[in-house]
């Protein structure tokens, strides 16, 4: 029995460590939460709480077994004294064995609990689709916008003041095809907004090589919501050069994914999210509301437009209601001209004012001809391809205007090269925008202005 003590004693040294070492763990652990809440995306940071949470059960459970035995140790050394004053004591090989026994059973216990429960297992891939229902083309807009710039005198003619495309200083010019290359190099926007003094403006210092087309029909085809989905987002990056690739400005990792984005040399887009006329539909945080004040408004524009760099120009993300308020668009407009980029309207409604208003206030500017992924079937998808070649071969280019799905990222995979073969130049969109000014502007000399600038109808 003059064993007892010290196991006694020991045993409370063995509880109170391993309740401080359980404590100081858990304090380590959620200082490393805490960290990664603000850096980690979504996903991982509900597999993180997952963690967490099985960690505090065991925890709990540990430390319950270790008061439970100390509560026994503590009765057992009472009752041993007792035994040892009146006599009744015996020897401590059974006592020795229970309570080893004991100690084995609660840490088999607490094994078991933290065995019962199941690891978790997340979902990495977060489907993203905040599409808005959209509307035909009108046939008549384009009526009535080329009515209208036929009654603008030579004088106010908005892409004159454009600048001109001579050759730019890094020797790739607009349009000509380096000799000794395939069809298909692709040359690296620079790294760095254009040096003051430069002469280009960023749309066209951070415009991605196209060659010349030679008669072959242009597609630029643009792929929204990049950005937020990890996983296809990465897909889309490695689809077939040159996509125009519209990331939204609250989206994960931008820095990591338009940089390689570039050096695969996709162009980039900022997705500005605006309010919809659907009240289900949530175009995401920091979206240009139209209740809100003009300089919220302006202060949530220049924060998206301060989220990546390299891009060429800005599009509307959703943006239906929002897009038709001519007063509340002008002067995001006049922020865009400013920095010297281009627009790209979305056309998600007909009473858009977007591809308009930016014709009037002399920003190069287009519009989009179809949306790919309405429906998300294969064949569906397919088919939208196919009318986006149709309109490439009537009017010379198209632009279409797709999602990044599992269905549209494996159908344009298959579809690239295809298209390639069937005799289509695949270019980024500032290519078309500059096709649409030169174009123009030879109508203008020949005094035969009867087509819209910049802009697909």
């Amino acid at each position: 029995m003059r064993l007892l003590p010290p196991v006694l004693r020991a045993a409370r040294w063995a509880t109170a460590s391993l309740r401080t070492l359980l404590h100081r763990s858990h304090e380590v652990i959620r200082r490393g939460w805490v960290a990664l809440r603000i850096a980690s995306p979504r996903v991982t940071r509900a597999l993180l709480a997952a963690l967490v949470f099985i960690w505090r059960l065991a925890r709990d459970s540990v430390l319950g077994i270790a008061q439970m035995l100390r509560l026994l140790f503590s009765h057992a050394s009472f009752a041993a004294a007792g035994r040892m004053r009146t006599g009744l004591a015996r020897p401590g090989r059974r006592r020795a064995a229970a309570t080893a026994f004991g100690l084995a059973a609660g840490l088999g216990l607490a094994v078991f609990v933290i065995l019962l429960i199941p690891p978790p297992t997340p979902d990495v891939t977060i489907p993203v689709d905040m599409t808005e229902p959209t509307a035909q083309p009108d046939p008549q807009l384009a009526e009535k916008a080329v009515a209208t710039f036929k009654r603008l005198p030579p004088d106010k003619d908005p892409v004159a003041a454009l600048p001109s495309l001579t050759a730019p200083e890094d020797g790739v010019v607009p349009g000509a095809e380096p000799s000794g290359e395939p069809e298909t190099r692709v040359a690296r926007a620079p790294a760095r907004p254009p040096r003051p003094g430069a002469g280009r403006p960023p749309w066209l210092a951070h415009a991605v090589y196209s060659p010349a087309a030679d008669g072959r029909p242009m597609i630029a085809v643009v792929i929204d919501d990049v950005g937020i989905d990890q996983a296809r987002t990465a897909r889309t990056i490695d689809l077939p050069a040159p996509l125009t690739l519209a990331f939204i400005p609250y989206g994960f990792n931008l820095d990591r994914h338009t940089g390689r984005a570039r050096e695969r040399g996709h162009e980039l887009l900022v997705h500005m999210p605006m309010e919809p006329t659907v009240k289900a539909a949530d175009p995401g945080p920091n979206a240009l509301l139209t209740g809100l004040q003009s300089d919220e408004i302006m202060r949530r524009f220049q924060w998206g437009l301060g989220r990546m760099e390299g891009y060429v120009g800005v599009s509307n993300h959703m943006g239906s209601k929002f897009m038709a308020r001519a007063d509340l668009l002008e002067p995001l407009l006049a922020e865009v001209r400013g920095r010297g980029l281009l627009f790209l309207d979305s056309r998600t409604a007909i009473d858009t004012m977007g591809a308009r208003l930016a014709q009037r206030m002399g920003i190069p500017n287009i519009q989009r001809d179809v949306f790919l992924d309405n429906e998300l079937t294969a064949d569906d998808v397919s088919a939208r391809l196919a009318q986006l070649e149709s309109i490439a071969r009537k009017r010379g280019y198209a632009v279409g205007i797709g999602h990044p799905h599992d269905v549209t990222i494996d159908t344009l995979a298959d579809w690239i090269p295809k298209a390639r073969e069937r005799g289509f130049l695949l270019a980024p969109l500032s290519a078309l925008v500059r096709r649409g000014i030169d174009e123009r502007q030879r109508l203008a000399t020949a005094g035969e202005a009867n087509g819209l600038l910049g802009g697909a109808q």
